[in-house]
């Protein structure tokens, strides 16, 4: 019954110490097969948040997997956004902006949702979208793979919860989803607006019937909360036809299970338990 423990939106620079430290145990005491990180290492791209994140990431039990988020791209260098806009998360953090995971049992691909400016006013250095030639990729290795678990991981939302702003999902989900449903996605995993969700996507418009489990990890280390929400990171598990998503939570000492969200599959894809 393989294991992914999902964080998101660590925000070093705006990191609370004790829930860092809290995590690290958690997840040395509780080991998953697999540690993924999907976006915002730091809180502004500099060079000691970087160092901070990595200390941290790679204290945490491995295999890991990570991808950058809106975050990790600096917003006051203009010519480092311009030109290298990911350099220091590569140096410190991961080498490839595609990076993939499979054992056999699951098959996990990250992909890179960051830009330099985007046109919407109110989201220009924020927003996010998945080129495609980064779905090209994935969809190739899911295809391909023998793993019973396909999973995608990106920063930026491809579906919002319905207390959610809609603005914050990536501009092409529709195209999106429909090309990872195509190679036999099981579940998009993300992060950003640091509250936790799972949904299934079954939207009508889709030109495939197949849905898949969209998770959303909510902020795991920083201070930087949402609503009632305290620091989480998600547990999910596969289990041939069965998956489960649990919130673990800061309790204010350590990380304790707070909900669990069971989903099954069949050949039209996932639904709830």
């Amino acid at each position: 019954m393989p294991t992914i423990a999902h964080l998101s939106d660590l925000h070093f620079g705006r990191e609370d110490r004790r829930v860092v430290e809290a995590l690290v145990r958690h997840l040395s005491a509780n080991p998953p097969d697999l540690v993924v990180a999907s976006g915002d290492f730091t809180q502004r791209a500099r060079e000691g948040q970087f160092r901070k994140a990595a200390q941290f990431f790679f204290s945490l039990p491995e295999p890991r997997l990570a991808v950058p988020g809106n975050h990790d791209v600096p917003l006051f260098n203009v010519l480092a956004r311009a030109f290298w806009p990911l350099r220091k998360y590569q140096s410190h953090i991961h080498g490839s902006l595609r990076p993939v995971f499979d054992d056999g049992q699951l098959c996990v691909v990250g992909i890179n949702t960051t830009r330099r400016l985007a046109p919407r006013l109110g989201g220009y250095w924020k927003d996010g979208i998945a080129r495609e030639e980064d779905l090209a990729f994935a969809c190739s290795v899911f295809s391909n793979s023998p793993s019973q678990a396909r999973i995608l991981v990106m920063h930026h939302p491809i579906r919002t919860g319905a207390d959610q702003n809609r603005a914050d999902v990536i501009p092409n989900s529709k195209h999106a989803l429909e090309q990872l449903a195509s190679a036999g996605v099981d579940a998009i995993l993300y992060g950003h607006l640091h509250t936790p969700h799972a949904l299934v996507e079954i939207e009508e418009a889709l030109q495939t019937p197949r849905s898949m489990l969209c998770i959303m990890a909510g902020t795991a280390t920083s201070s930087r909360l949402r609503g009632d929400w305290k620091q989480s990171y998600n547990r999910i598990w596969f289990d041939g036809d069965r998956c489960s998503v649990d919130v673990f939570a800061f309790d204010g000492k350590e990380f304790a299970h707070k909900s669990t969200t069971p989903f099954v599959s069949d050949a039209s894809g996932w639904s709830p338990a």
